[in-house]
């Protein structure tokens, strides 16, 4: 048996568990961010890739050591929607309608996370706890008590706890926060794709019964032009396309995409998780905050999830460097969920009506999207303000 204290422990070394750990760890707080994986599982074969936008980008430079990964940093410039379902109708949203060179950058996940390693043992006061399951919490007066089971019997004594640890989340259900699940009967595939056309720093998102088809680009492979893809379809379709050969895939994905990038060839391993909404009913226990999938899930649309979780980080940030003294008073929890709720809810409902929209079979919707779709392009003082909104403009408090 052994233990530890700090005075914050995150649960969960995702990316947002990542993220967290070394952002709170630039305040000076010493943090314990616990991985249930050992070191030698790595993430390597994750080739999954994250868009960050507006100030998401901002908080992601406090926590990694951006000049280190920015060469693998793809820009987002523009943003195309296209119609399947009326004659390949499309609709371009681009950066400098509102004054900005892009709305983001698409980062690599494994990239990200060996940074975000690296950049947490730089710190004397952060550390990655590895090889461990959390197995029980205990709130006391002036405590939490994390207990992790691995190899041996470990305490992590912690002023707070910050529950990262997905949407499955054990320190969430210890902490006895219920949570509501919304499902959409639909699959995501994940893959990657070289292309014989150039992506132009452009995102386009292709709308199709059963869900959106979106092909993100990321820096070029060799000498050929790269994107990551995201296609959402229902359950039965995702897995007759898994249990495709790769040859039949790609024969798929081609005709799925329109030829919006030229013929496409599949670079990497193809991964399926369901699509799903899920919220916790609060954000906040005794000593315990929620971030993340821990506390909100969407479908893979817009990048609208981790840059939900981005906002989380900054609420939490901003709170923590108010003041050290007192993480976890019921009146600085309480303003955590109350700044953070309500900006979810309103948000999950958006993207979960924008989902249904994308991927019904009904002719009288498709019309009504393809004609919402044009007058909001081309309707200025309508347009832009949503884009912004989309770009995730948060607050920062800076550091002195």
């Amino acid at each position: 048996m052994s233990s530890d204290t700090c005075e914050i422990v995150v649960i969960g070394a995702g990316l947002s568990g990542l993220i967290a750990t070394s952002t709170l760890g630039r305040l000076g707080i010493d943090v314990i961010c616990c991985d249930e994986k050992k070191p030698a599982n790595g993430c390597l074969d994750d080739n999954r890739v994250t868009a960050f936008l507006g100030s998401s980008i901002d908080l992601l430079k406090e926590a990694v050591d951006w000049q280190s990964i920015e060469r693998q940093a793809r820009p987002l410039k523009n943003m195309r929607i296209v119609d399947s379902s009326a004659d390949h109708d499309s609709q371009s949203f681009c950066a400098d309608m509102i004054g900005e060179k892009e709305f983001g950058f698409a980062l690599p996940n494994h990239i990200l996370i060996k940074a975000l390693k690296k950049q947490i043992s730089s710190f004397p006061n952060t550390k990655i706890q590895s090889g461990a399951k959390m197995v029980r919490q205990l709130p006391r007066l002036s405590e939490i008590i994390v207990t992790l089971e691995g190899d041996e019997t470990h305490h992590i004594r912690a002023d707070l706890a910050v529950a990262a640890d997905g949407g499955n989340s054990a320190l969430r259900s210890l902490a006895g926060i219920a949570t509501r699940g919304f499902g959409f009967h639909q699959k995501s595939l994940g893959f990657n794709v070289a292309h014989s056309e150039p992506h132009g720093d452009e995102t386009v998102e292709i709308y199709a019964a059963g869900g959106p088809f979106t092909l993100v680009p990321i820096e070029n492979t060799g000498e050929s032009f790269a994107s990551s893809c995201v296609w959402m379809t229902n359950n039965r379709e995702a897995e007759r396309l898994m249990a495709l050969s790769d040859e039949d895939f790609v024969a798929e994905a081609n005709r799925r995409s329109l030829g919006q990038r030229g013929t496409l060839r599949l670079t990497g391993v193809r991964k399926m998780w369901p699509a799903f909404a899920q919220l916790a009913d609060r954000f906040i226990a005794e000593r315990v905050v929620l971030i993340g999938e821990a506390a909100h899930m969407v479908p893979p649309i817009g990048a609208q999830g981790m840059n939900m979780t981005m906002a989380d980080i900054a609420e939490l940030r901003r709170l923590v460097s108010a003041g050290r003294d007192h993480l976890a008073a019921p009146r600085v929890l309480s303003r955590y969920h109350q700044s953070r709720y309500g900006a979810v809810l309103t948000r999950m409902t958006a993207i979960m009506a924008l989902n249904w929209m994308s991927a019904i079979d009904n002719g009288a919707i498709h019309h009504f999207r393809q004609k919402g779709l044009s007058f909001f392009a081309n309707t200025p003082f309508l347009r832009n303000p949503l884009m912004r909104m989309g770009m995730w403009q948060f607050e920062m408090t800076h550091l002195n």
